[in-house]
């Protein structure tokens, strides 16, 4: 489950872990987590809206330039 949080005030988010970054690994990490039992909270400072752009490709990684689109 996906929940984006902009501003939390006065509120707090509880988590058994706290994973900063949200790329391959930290999701990864997450998931692998979540799925032992954890509650788990990801922060990224990317915002998850970039990723539906035009400019946006799609992969998480890429070891050379060529296959990039």
């Amino acid at each position: 489950m996906v929940k984006k949080v902009k501003n939390l005030g006065e509120n707090s988010l509880s988590a058994d872990i706290l994973i900063v970054g949200g790329g391959m690994a930290g999701c990864s990490l997450a998931c692998a987590l979540a799925g032992a039992g954890f509650a788990v909270v990801v922060l990224d400072r990317v915002d998850q809206s970039q990723q539906t752009t035009d400019e946006f490709d799609g992969r998480a990684s890429a070891i050379a330039e060529a296959p990039k689109k």
